[in-house]
């Protein structure tokens, strides 16, 4: 079932800055985190010349824009092209470990370059993404990174509004958007730009590039099987043999209720990959806010290798099934019926703008409402630190 099923219910003008002289934040199991967010150099549209060239220009006298934000937010009402320069400087205590580039959210094309190295591209519009940029980085000197984000508009006539290319949902096309959905004016005020935070991560060898916990309920004999699944990347040539941790707890609720499992393997260069079932008794239901308690567990992982943490990662789910009786016409959760009151719902059309108070003043009005389904558009979950 998907998640938007019940996704009501889930839990101008910058000071310059030059360069930014990041701090040493430590290692804290095995991952440190810098934020890059804050005042960045903008130059709005094509620029014909190399990278090489670009990076030569006088980018001190860049317009300023703080990231991150959607351009017209922040007084570009432009679409198209345009480029963002970071300049940064990682202490030299970082060298020997892996350094990847996490985009919270750009919207819409990305292509980076540090130190005039090309780091990749990608296509979308809220996905988080990361670019691996250990081999270009300079610790204790002044990096460069350069950054284009074409965000166009589709071609009047020929595509607009029923050919569409490119995959951009209620931040190219809808009727609520500030020229309206079929006439020529339906792709103004552009919602292009890095929009969510940007930041390194600094980790050691092996590091997990994701965790989902898939769960299966068994009502009948009270009981729940949680699948961890975890992709772990190694970026050493030589296998490592580690040791995986998973352990399972309460997160929103009290409970003596604690599971852990230990698996031994050994990883090989590139991407790994591996799920492990945990069985739970008498486990807490997540409900929906009209018929119960939102019970939530988390997962840490952990990846160990003699002895010393190299990475973590926790996240928190819930124990549900959602199941839909042809028979009787009607949803159920947790083998209870559930009658769907519903609505769409768009946050804004600048997820730049959105917060924590914002979403939960959305979700407090639906609620009042009744509602027990929301549709999103554009939506995503961003994590409570940022």
């Amino acid at each position: 079932m998907a998640l938007w099923l019940f996704m009501l219910l889930l839990p101008g003008v910058c000071q310059s800055s030059p360069s930014a002289e990041l701090p040493d934040v430590g290692l804290t199991d095995g991952r440190a985190v810098i934020p890059l967010s804050g005042n960045w150099k903008f130059k709005p549209g094509r620029l014909p010349a190399s990278i090489e060239e670009i990076a030569a220009d006088d980018i001190a006298n860049w317009n300023d824009i703080r990231v991150p934000a959607n351009w017209y937010l922040a007084g570009y009402d432009i679409s198209g092209e345009a480029w963002y320069a970071k300049k940064f400087t990682l202490p030299a205590v970082y060298a020997g470990k892996y350094v990847s580039l996490k985009f919270g959210g750009v919207d819409y094309m990305t292509e980076a370059w540090l130190n005039g190295r090309y780091l990749g591209a990608h296509e979308g519009y809220f996905q988080p993404f990361n670019l691996y940029i250990t081999d270009g980085l300079a610790y204790g000197k002044e990096n460069l990174l350069l950054v284009k984000v074409f965000s166009p508009l589709e071609p009047l006539v020929q595509d607009w509004s029923l050919h569409k290319q490119y995959i951009k949902g209620i931040f190219g096309h809808h009727d609520t958007r500030p020229g309206g959905a079929w006439s020529d004016r339906g792709q103004e005020m552009n919602t292009g730009g890095i929009w969510a935070p940007v930041d390194l991560e600094i980790h050691e060898a092996a590091a997990i590039e994701s965790v989902k916990v898939t769960p299966v309920l068994n009502l009948a004999a009270k009981s729940a099987v949680a699948n961890v699944q975890m992709g772990m990347l190694l970026q050493q040539k030589t296998a490592l043999p580690v040791k995986i941790t998973v352990k399972l707890s309460p997160y929103n609720f009290p409970s003596a209720q604690n599971y852990r499992l230990e698996k031994s393997l050994s990883l090989s260069q590139g991407y790994n990959s591996l799920t492990v079932p945990l069985t739970v008794n008498n486990p807490k239901l997540w409900w929906p806010w009209d018929q119960g308690d939102p019970n939530l567990y988390q997962a840490e992982v952990k990846v160990i290798a003699d002895g010393k943490v190299l990475d973590s990662k926790t996240i928190s789910f819930g124990f549900r099934s959602v199941q839909f009786d042809k028979a009787e016409n009607e949803w159920r959760i947790n083998g209870r019926r559930l009658f769907l009151r519903g609505t769409n719902y768009i946050a804004t059309q600048w997820l730049s703008e959105m917060s924590p108070e914002r979403f939960a003043q959305d979700i407090a009005l639906m609620k009042s409402a009744k509602r027990t389904r929301a549709s999103p558009a554009g939506w995503v979950c961003r994590s409570p630190a940022s």
